[in-house]
């Protein structure tokens, strides 16, 4: 406890060398106890203090190495550092100068590791950001900045508004509520007759309210919304020539207009009980709702007459009613997590197309599917040394001509074969992954893997590999390579409203290793994750990679394996 004080004094006074020492010898002093981890706390942005150690530095992974080693089913802090810690996108792709898209980032399980984070410790969601939280006391404070975008020779504002506090009566009270607000502008030259000029709004929210009404209950109520708008406008020319027809080329300029609108809403109340030492039932109600609206036009302009020649309008709505209960109970050396949830899924999705060519056409379809899981995973601390984590999800889903049963099993290992060498291995099956949060595991023994949708009767196989080692107190290195089979991906075309439908029985492979570290610090993770257009990689490929870090947050080394089509 200590050296956990220590550290977070030391990320307080901004000492990272300092921060990352005692952040060692609290693992160290930890593992001599025989692995009795205890958390000083947590944040929403860096984690909990032993990973806020590394993360202030931006070394993430070796945040992420000490916190999936310290990791602890009943301590909420863990969890908020698997919300972090994320994993890499397989079709990752951005047209702004600057992104990263290489490291990980948190994926569409994180809001789920954060939900049960907040569940076993409800205070954590908000915190004093002048000050050290090391003695928890009521405080009240707010804020509000702004700031300006720029790309492309383009600038436009950016700003943020906070509030948050804490209270100890009646009872004691958390909340924590933002808002925050953009545009980016962006005009560059593709060799058309203008520059593609585009302009992405982005607008969301958060609300959370926690409590404590006894020393044994626990309550988290949630609110987010986000929208996210997007326009892209240009001219290219257009032989109109086989249209009219001439035996020769006819250019005219041809001005095309993409928009797209995503709406994205979610809500939920969780209870947290303690019935003993090591015992702990959660449940939750949770909510979700998508809205997505796109529409594409190209209008040819014949000797300053416009005429429109294509028209595409898409339309993508589904709301997600879910009901969760779980159970958590350690028996000396064994943790058992199990539970149920069960809900329903209501989409309905349109397009409206027409081409000069073929004239007018419409297709529309929705679909009222329930969902079922059933989930069982244990935990096996067999040495101090040597863990195991197993793992069985059954899944159902029913109605609107789907009928899916599936029992998608998952195991992983780790080993430590000797002092700062931590080797892991585990095989996960993913099925239907609904947009709302799951109390249940998200991953097998810190391994989470790539996220890929699928439809509802698709699923994915992974298989990772991960090796972290940490050969002196300032040098350290890691590996991670993942294999994954996916049936029936489900992919989002770039600036439309509806995703891409799989053929039936495909099937792709994906091999990726995310590359672990960064020059800079992690950004902000806001628990808000609106859609955005981006552009996909719609063929299968091997990706490997390596990282390799030393203290002063300087020196990174960078390597990719061979990429190749299958």
């Amino acid at each position: 406890m200590i050296s956990a004080l220590r550290t977070a004094i030391a990320i307080d006074n901004y000492d990272s060398e300092g921060a990352i020492r005692n952040a060692q010898e609290y693992l160290r002093r930890s593992k001599a106890r025989g692995g009795d981890f205890t958390s000083l706390g947590a944040n929403q942005q860096a984690g909990s203090t032993l990973n806020d150690a590394f993360r202030l530095q931006g070394m993430n992974a070796w945040g992420e190495y000490y916190s999936d080693a310290a990791f602890d089913p009943f301590a909420g802090t863990a969890y908020i550092d698997q919300s972090i810690r994320g994993s890499a996108n397989p079709f990752v792709n951005n047209y702004f100068y600057g992104d990263d898209v290489i490291t990980n980032t948190p994926n569409g399980q994180a809001f789920s590791s954060f939900l049960q984070g907040l569940m076993l410790e409800p205070h954590i969601i908000s915190g004093r950001s002048r000050s050290a939280n090391i003695i928890r006391r009521p405080f009240f404070e707010g804020s509000i900045g702004g700031g300006i975008n720029t790309a492309g020779g383009e600038l436009d504002y950016i700003g943020e508004g906070e509030i948050q506090g804490y209270s100890n009566l009646p009872f004691p009270i958390s909340f924590y509520g933002n808002l925050q607000w953009q545009r980016v502008p962006d005009s560059r030259d593709i060799g058309a007759l203008t520059d593609a000029y585009t302009e992405n709004r982005l607008t969301g929210g958060n609300g959370y309210l926690t409590a404590s009404p006894t020393a044994y209950d626990r309550f988290v109520l949630y609110y987010n919304a986000g929208k996210g708008a997007s326009d892209l406008n240009f001219e290219q020319v257009f032989d109109i020539g086989p249209l009219v027809p001439v035996p020769f080329p006819v250019l005219v300029p041809n001005n095309i207009q993409q928009s797209q609108t995503n709406r994205l809403t979610n809500g939920g109340i969780g209870w947290s009980h303690t019935v003993e030492y090591e015992n702990v039932i959660n449940a939750a109600l949770l909510f979700n709702r998508t809205d997505s609206r796109s529409r594409r036009t190209e209008v040819l302009d014949l000797f300053g007459t416009p005429f429109e020649v294509l028209s595409v309008t898409s339309k993508f709505e589904q709301d997600s009613y879910i009901a969760a209960l779980n159970h958590t109970v350690g028996t000396g050396n064994f943790t058992w997590r199990y539970g149920v949830e069960a809900g329903y899924l209501d989409s309905y999705q349109s397009q409206d197309t027409f081409d000069i060519l073929s004239g007018a056409a419409s297709a529309s379809s929705s679909s009222h599917i329930g969902v079922g899981r059933l989930y069982v995973d244990l935990l096996h601390e067999i040495s101090t040394d040597l863990k195991a984590e197993y793992g069985l999800f059954a899944t159902m889903l029913s109605g609107d001509d789907t009928d899916v049963q599936r029992l998608d099993p998952r195991i992983g290992i780790a080993l430590s074969p000797a002092e700062g060498q931590w080797l892991r291995a585990g095989f996960m099956r993913s099925s239907i992954d609904v947009s709302t949060p799951t109390l249940s595991p998200i991953g097998i023994v810190g391994l989470q893997p790539n996220q890929i949708s699928t439809d509802p009767e698709g699923y994915t196989n992974t298989v990772a590999l991960r090796w972290d080692a940490e050969w002196t107190p300032e040098f350290f290195t890691t590996l991670e390579v993942q294999h994954q089979d996916v049936k029936n991906p489900q992919i989002g075309i770039p600036l439309s409203a509806i995703p891409l439908p799989p053929p039936k029985a495909a099937s792709i492979a994906v091999a990726l290793a995310p590359i672990f570290c960064s020059a800079t610090a992690s950004a902000s993770h806001r628990l808000l994750h609106t859609p955005t257009p981006r552009t996909v990689i719609l063929y299968p490929l091997h990706l490997a990679a390596a990282c390799l870090s030393c203290r002063n947050g300087e020196d990174r080394w960078r390597s990719h394996g061979s990429t190749k089509r299958m």
